[in-house]
């Protein structure tokens, strides 16, 4: 199967796992790539917001405050981007690494186990 020249296409596939007949929508190449790149620089910028928020976190919480000051509204936004990058940038890394423009419409259940992988020409 040919990845279409333009748009994204709904083909018939047939799993090489379990032999079921799969609805799939391909992409083009050129917008699976450039997926790709997107996923693969939010993905930087998570872990860059990860350590500024790390790093601020530290300072902030580590200074010793007068009686009846409480620590700056950043601080708790600083607390929960840590905890969201953390999980998202893996995350996004994972998927942009991944992604091969192959979405399932239609398949049988169990969903995991279809290996739908790309082939190279």
């Amino acid at each position: 199967m040919r990845r279409p020249a333009s748009g994204k296409q709904s083909v018939e596939l047939t799993c090489p796992v379990c032999d079921a007949s799969l609805l799939a929508e391909v992409r083009t190449e050129a917008r699976t790539r450039r997926t790709s790149a997107v996923l693969l620089v939010l993905a930087a910028l998570s872990v860059i917001v990860f350590f500024v928020a790390f790093a601020y976190a530290v300072h902030e919480g580590g200074r010793t405050l007068p009686e009846g000051q409480s620590l700056p509204v950043l601080f708790p936004v600083s607390i929960l981007s840590i905890f969201v990058t953390f999980a998202a940038a893996p995350t996004l890394f994972l998927r942009g690494r991944h992604y091969n423009g192959v979405t399932m419409l239609d398949a049988p259940k169990p969903r995991r186990m279809h290996g739908i992988k790309p082939v190279r020409d």
